[in-house]
């Protein structure tokens, strides 16, 4: 039998004692512990939204230039409604103020809202119809009560995403 070189009986590693391999992998353990703290959680960006909210500010733009705004925090906006601003097409003073009231439904992430005139609930009625694309952004057509009026629209930005608590 042939004897190992010198210098490798020198250099090689000793096995190490029991409890010297139990520190190493508590240290271990602890190190991993304390670096998950500061690492984001997971998100499965694949998951649509499955409830959206108004955040605050919203407009919804006409297909033909014009503009409606309002503010509401939540999903749904009750009866007698809130206050709209009209911006006309021509880029002219903010019209009329009307209220409106409606709102995003759950399933699945349907619009229904209708705005009236603010001096009687029952006159100058129009309704808005659509629904939140997974991108937040909403969409749909609009028509007043006399059938004269209809156009298509879409909000300026995002809605905000409910579900969790956001």
């Amino acid at each position: 039998m042939k004897l190992l070189p010198q210098i490798y009986a020198r250099n090689r590693v000793r096995p190490a004692k029991p409890a010297r391999k139990q520190l190493i992998a508590a240290i271990a353990a602890a190190a991993m512990w304390v670096f998950s703290l500061g690492a984001p959680a997971a998100v499965n960006a694949d998951i649509p939204c499955r409830h959206w909210r108004f955040d605050g500010y919203t407009q919804f733009n006409f297909q033909d230039g014009g503009k409606m705004q309002f503010e509401w925090f939540g999903p749904w906006i009750p009866e007698p409604g809130q206050e709209t601003i009209a911006i006309p097409a021509d880029g002219g003073a903010a019209g009329f103020v009307d209220h409106i009231y409606g709102g995003v439904k759950d399933s699945p992430n349907g619009i229904w809202m209708k705005r009236h005139a603010t001096y009687s609930p029952d006159s100058d009625v129009s309704w808005f119809v659509g629904g939140v694309a997974d991108d937040g952004f909403a969409y749909g057509i609009t028509w007043d009560a006399s059938g004269i009026y209809s156009n298509s629209w879409m909000s300026a930005e995002p809605l905000r995403c409910a579900d969790n608590g956001g």
